[in-house]
């Protein structure tokens, strides 16, 4: 990188590709120092990327691999820049752009996770909020409309566990069911979804007492335990039941 000017027109996209790369390498590795590095060359693409349609971009990654340290640390300081340049991503960004919807999803991902460690349900309200809009920009025939309905439906289903309003399971149920019917058997993150789902209408069984939502729960867990290549003979209700606690 010491051989790229620093007014040559490629030096953000090199620092942020170099980035990208050695944080894939951290994810095999586990080798902090190769996460630290990944933090510097995004830190060195945001700011040479300042003025440029690459900025946002940029910024997302920067997030991404702080709230990686934050994750591995557990140092809050990390999670709060990383809120910070999402939102600035989303701020400098297009709405029109491709790649709007991800830039909202990144930060709903950030502000979950923020809620998960301080409990601030500002922070849950403004996730949903936010991956309401990414799911409402993204194309139904897009390679990530599915895992972003799963998403708002987890946050959703977060909330209706803090307020137990059950017009938050039911958009949780739907958005979840939805995720699923649009994807085909054998794609990666399908045990997820229909575990999740199991939850949602165990949980809406607990409410209503309706015997089918425990059927079709017990179903679902089944499926994910299936889809995950383990065997269903017993235990599926058993989970189910320790999962609702």
């Amino acid at each position: 990188m010491k051989a790229v000017p620093e007014d040559h027109p490629s030096r953000a996209s090199l620092y942020n590709n170099l980035g990208w790369t050695i944080s894939r390498r951290y994810e095999h590795t586990r080798i902090l120092e190769d996460l630290e590095a990944a933090i510097l060359h995004a830190e060195a693409a945001v700011k040479a990327s300042e003025g440029h349609s690459a900025h946002a971009g940029c910024l997302d990654n920067l997030a991404h691999h702080l709230c990686s340290q934050y994750i591995r640390t557990g140092d809050l300081q990390d999670l709060q820049t990383a809120i910070n340049h999402s939102e600035t991503a989303v701020q400098v960004i297009p709405e029109d752009h491709p790649d709007y919807a991800t830039r909202l999803n990144g930060l709903g991902d950030h502000l979950s996770t923020r809620y998960e460690r301080t409990g601030n349900f500002q922070d849950l309200e403004a996730a949903i909020n936010h991956l309401q809009r990414a799911v409402k920009a993204t194309a139904e025939d897009h390679s990530r409309w599915a895992g972003r309905l799963d998403r708002l439906g987890n946050y959703l289903s977060s909330r209706y566990k803090r307020t137990g309003d059950f017009q938050d399971l039911e958009a949780a149920i739907n958005y979840t069911e939805r995720a699923l019917k649009s994807i085909p058997e054998g794609r990666p993150g399908r045990a997820t979804w229909l575990h999740n789902l199991g939850i949602y209408l165990g949980r809406r069984y607990e409410g209503k007492g309706n015997l089918r939502d425990l059927e079709a729960a017990v179903k679902h867990i089944e499926g994910a335990v299936r889809a995950a290549g383990g065997p269903t003979t017993g235990g599926a209700r058993g989970h189910l039941l320790s999962s609702l606690d």
